[in-house]
């Protein structure tokens, strides 16, 4: 019902910022001299900050990971919280928050290796178990594979205690 007058403050803030004497003025304008340079090195900065966080982005995108999440998850397919999400490199964070950000992108994308990439000393351990296996089959041992592979698992079995999933067997 009752409007609240609140005073126009813009007239004393003027008076404050503009200079009164000679003296005021050099001070006023030299202030102003160094808040444009301060500007002009901070969008600098600005361009500089913009550069890396591409650069940061454009690794993330060379990766397969990447490559594969692109052909396998089309993007009206996408969601935000199901989905990496590549970081919007003009969000006014810090440099430490960003390649958080980054970092986490990084790993999800990893989930869209492909399964050799992503596990390589399984992939090696699983070779050298099979060359061990087909070279002592080859070379006319008196197990056959099947002999072998029993032999292996009763090992197994004794190395590691027995639980109880074990007994379901």
């Amino acid at each position: 019902m009752f409007k609240k007058h609140e005073p126009d403050t813009t007239d004393i803030v003027d008076e404050i910022a503009a200079p009164h004497s000679p003296a005021e003025a050099l001070d006023y304008t030299a202030s102003c001299t160094v808040k444009k340079k301060i500007f002009a090195a901070h969008e600098t900065l600005s361009k500089r900050v913009l550069a890396q966080r591409q650069k940061q982005i454009d690794y993330g995108k060379n990766t397969i990971g990447y490559k594969r999440y692109r052909n396998m998850v089309t993007k009206e397919n996408r969601r935000k919280h199901s989905h990496p999400l590549t970081p919007d490199k003009g969000l006014n964070i810090s440099k430490r928050r960003f390649d958080q950000v980054v970092r986490s992108w990084r790993r999800s994308l990893h989930k869209f290796d492909p399964p050799d990439l992503s596990a390589p000393n399984q992939v090696l351990a699983q070779q050298s178990k099979f060359e061990a296996l087909s070279s002592a089959v080859s070379d006319g041992d008196r197990y056959n594979l099947e002999d072998m592979l029993k032999t292996a698992n009763d090992q197994l079995r004794y190395t590691f205690p027995p639980t109880d999933d074990d007994e379901l067997l």
